[in-house]
Parts: structure tokens; C-alpha cells; sequence
């Protein structure tokens, strides 16, 4: 039989590891296949880190149940769960700049990551089992009563920078049921209720399981904090981060406030315009309530979306303008024009007007005896 890790599990693990992979994997294909009604879209979680490091079996279990192998560049979100087993780690860098190593057989799940470089800022972490690094980004310095490590038994809070919660499930080898701290930079202090004992840099605390023991300092580190296999990579990492904190928080603020603007300055949405009823001009001066088809001269232009038409002007044509005097005999008025309707009876008076001139002159002539000019086409007169 398998030897068994202190502490730590064995090929039963590993069976579960699989078995919970697999199951995560039909319970994914069964929701594709489902025919049912699909549930509305729920928001995107809000993302809390970056995965920069992972080594040995581990897994992410979304809030939705879904679980997934973590790969170095891809993000986790709040209500996310770090699952690891033995040999298993995975390093974090966190939004506000935090870096998180989770070691072996650890359950760690994001409860809520707020980091925008305001007084909204938080960080609720749940360590459920096993052991964690943390180096503390801009919320554990700006905003220490927003930063807690959760444990079944106690709140862990910083005061410091560098600490190392653990939680030890019943039943572990490697010591008593409960939850620890060991402060590698700056202060912690474990807190259960009222009861709050504070552990300063090089110092471990400890809160038991059964409610009625108080936090207490430890005479000595129990020997179970040791660095895990890629502890040097980690804390290289994380200085590089703190050394540029203070730029981070700031570039933070700045993107959260250019969007807050955008948001501010973004148009609002127009209403929707009314469309007429079929064959129904729109409402307006000149053209309300009219037939498809009539548009008026004044205030609408033709169907086909060309200029309304100027004073004057039918549709398509200039208007030609009023005859002065008459037009001379025989000729037609402008074709299409507003006077053509009454242009013809007026030539034709004035036709019949001249020639009824003409027999009176040539009347009083013939009474007169004078001599009359030969007529066009005619005998000569005697």
C-alpha cells in the first residue's frame, strides 16, 4: 500500500481528484444537451486575479459548479474555488497587487474582490483547509478592515504585509485542529468573536476548533510551515510587484475614473421614431393625416425623397411666369404652366378683335371711295 503523506493524501485522493473532473465534465455536457428553457444571462463574475504559476494536480471550481485545470495566464473571479492535492500549487497575483501561493492539499475560495483603488476596496478570502501564502496588495495597506482571511473557526486580519494562514481539518497528523498564522513581515491577529490575539513578524498564533478556547499566541512555529517546492520563484515575484504598488493603485484609479466618465458623457438612447400608418404621410405642417400620394408642394417633396418644392414651382418644374400683354396670335401658352387653362381663350378674343377691326376700317373705305392696298392671295381692287 501506498505510503501517505503527513497531512496529506494518497491514491484515494487522486481518485477523487479524477472522479470530481469527470463528473464536472458530464454535468457540463448534460446542460448543453438540455432542451429546456434557457435561464436568463446572469452578469460575469468580477475578476480578482491572474493565474501566473501552477505545478502538480489542481483545479478551479467556478460558483456555478463548473470545474476547469488552471493554465498560467488565465483569470480567476470571485466565487472561484482553488482546489489542489498533493504536490499541487498555484501562485496569484491578485488585482490590487496581492500574491497568493496556495500549497498542497488546500481549499481556497474568492468570497469578494473589490480592487479600484477606493475605500470599496475588499478582499474576503475563505481558506476551508490546508495552507497559503499571502503578500498583501494596496487593499491590505490602505484598507486593512476590508482585508480578511476566513478559517471554520476564526477571521484572520493583517496589520503587517507577509503571513501564512493554515487550517488544519480534524483528523490531521501534522498537529491540532484549527487555525494558524505565521507572520513572516509586519502584524496579523487572529479574531473569534471579541477574542483577538495579535502575532507580530517571526511569530505564529493559533485558535483551536471548540468555541470556548480563546486565540493564543504559540511558544514556537510549529514545524509544518515549511516553504513549499516553488516558495523562492513566489517571493521573488511578489517583491517585483510590491515595488511598484503605489503606480499600480494609481493606473487603477485612473481607468476606473475614465470609465466612470464615459458612462457619464455617453449620449442617451434616442426614442424610437413613430412610423405613420400604411399610406399615411408623417405629421407635421401642410402634410398630417394625407394620403400617400398628395404630398404637398409646401412642406413635402416627392415620394421618392427628393426636395421639397420652392414657391412657385410644381412638382418637378419651374413655373413659367404670367404672360404680359398677350402672347402673339396663333401661339401656345407654356406647356404644364398654372396659366395654360385660361391662356387660349384670351389669344382667341384677341384674334377675333383685330379682324373685327380690319372689315370696320375696310367698310368706311369702301363708303369713302379711297383706295384700298390689293389683298394677299386676292384679285387687285377696281
Amino acid at each position: 500500500m501506498r505510503p501517505t503523506r503527513p497531512g496529506g493524501t494518497g491514491c484515494s485522493d487522486a481518485r477523487r481528484f479524477v472522479a470530481a473532473l469527470l463528473l464536472a465534465g458530464v454535468a457540463s455536457f448534460a446542460s448543453a444537451q438540455d432542451k429546456g428553457a434557457a435561464a436568463p444571462t446572469a452578469p460575469a463574475p468580477r475578476v480578482a486575479g491572474t493565474i501566473e504559476f501552477a505545478a502538480g494536480d489542481a483545479m478551479i471550481e467556478a460558483g456555478d459548479g463548473k470545474a476547469r485545470l488552471p493554465k498560467a495566464g488565465e483569470t480567476v473571479s470571485e466565487g472561484d474555488t482553488i482546489i489542489t492535492l498533493a504536490q499541487g500549487e498555484l501562485h496569484l497575483r491578485m488585482e490590487d497587487g496581492a500574491s497568493i501561493s496556495v500549497r498542497e492539499n488546500s481549499r481556497m475560495k474568492i468570497a469578494a474582490y473589490v480592487a479600484e483603488g477606493g475605500r470599496n476596496d475588499r478582499s474576503v478570502l475563505e481558506l476551508l483547509q490546508g495552507s497559503l501564502r499571502s503578500v498583501t496588495g494596496w487593499i491590505g495597506k490602505f484598507n486593512r478592515s476590508a482585508y480578511q482571511i476566513k478559517t471554520p473557526t476564526a477571521t484572520i486580519g493583517v496589520r503587517g504585509t507577509d503571513h501564512e494562514p493554515t487550517y488544519l481539518p480534524a483528523g490531521d497528523p501534522r498537529g491540532e485542529h484549527g487555525a494558524y498564522d505565521k507572520v513572516n513581515e509586519g502584524r496579523t491577529f487572529l479574531q473569534s468573536g471579541s477574542q483577538v490575539v495579535d502575532i507580530g513578524a517571526n511569530q505564529a498564533g493559533f485558535h483551536p476548533a471548540s468555541g470556548a478556547a480563546r486565540p493564543r499566541l504559540l511558544p514556537s512555529v510549529p514545524a509544518f510551515f515549511r516553504p513549499a517546492p516553488n516558495e523562492q520563484r513566489f517571493v521573488a515575484r511578489s517583491r517585483e510587484v510590491r515595488a511598484k504598488l503605489d503606480e499600480r493603485r494609481i493606473e487603477r484609479q485612473d481607468v476606473v475614473r475614465r470609465a466612470q466618465d464615459a458612462r457619464r458623457e455617453a449620449p442617451k438612447a434616442a426614442p424610437p421614431a413613430t412610423r405613420p400608418a400604411p399610406g399615411v404621410q408623417p405629421s407635421g405642417p401642410g402634410g398630417a393625416g394625407k394620403a400617400a400620394g398628395t404630398p404637398s408642394p409646401r412642406t413635402h417633396g416627392p415620394a421618392t425623397g427628393a426636395p421639397a418644392a420652392k414657391p412657385g414651382q410644381v412638382e418637378g418644374r419651374e413655373k413659367a411666369p404670367a404672360p404680359r400683354g398677350g402672347r402673339p396670335p396663333g401661339q401656345a401658352p407654356h406647356p404644364g404652366t398654372a396659366d395654360a387653362p385660361k391662356a387660349q381663350p384670351n389669344f382667341d378674343r384677341a384674334a377675333k378683335a383685330d379682324r373685327a377691326r380690319a372689315e370696320r376700317k375696310a367698310a368706311k373705305q369702301d363708303e369713302a371711295g379711297e383706295h384700298r392696298p390689293p389683298q394677299a392671295g386676292g384679285a387687285r381692287h377696281r
